[in-house]
């Protein structure tokens, strides 16, 4: 017991202290874990308590261990926008699903540009 406490003290140590992510402003305890961002969502006010946070810190907030959180429009064109001198940003294999459904992927789920765009294409003119 004492090991795994110490190893969860370490672990939440690293998170504020030295993760790449730390320099970034917000509650240190929703940077340690993601259980108080959890905890948000199971009440159903997670966008309510990310607004507050917002004024509290400004336009860039950590939410998470390996979160943060942008309200400004240019963050969301770089984050989000399509740009011609560089490849789209790639989805965490977080986010993938493990096995396609039907044996099929879903046009959410591509991972390649040029897919995405054929498939999205089919879909469009099916209509």
């Amino acid at each position: 017991m004492l090991q795994f406490s110490i190893c969860v003290v370490t672990i939440g140590v690293y998170r504020v202290t030295i993760h790449p992510l730390s320099l970034y402003p917000g509650p240190k305890l929703w940077a340690m874990t993601g259980l108080v961002q959890t905890s948000y969502v199971f009440r159903g006010r997670l966008a309510k308590r990310v607004a507050d946070l917002h004024d509290a810190y400004g336009s860039v907030v950590r939410i998470g261990p390996n979160e943060l959180s942008y309200i400004s429009t240019a963050a969301y064109k770089d984050i989000h926008g399509r740009f011609s001198n560089r490849a789209q940003l790639r989805r965490s294999p977080d986010f993938l699903p493990t096995n396609a459904v039907n044996g099929k992927q879903g046009l959410f789920f591509v991972e390649s540009d040029a897919d995405h765009a054929r498939l999205r294409f089919a879909i469009w003119f099916q209509l």
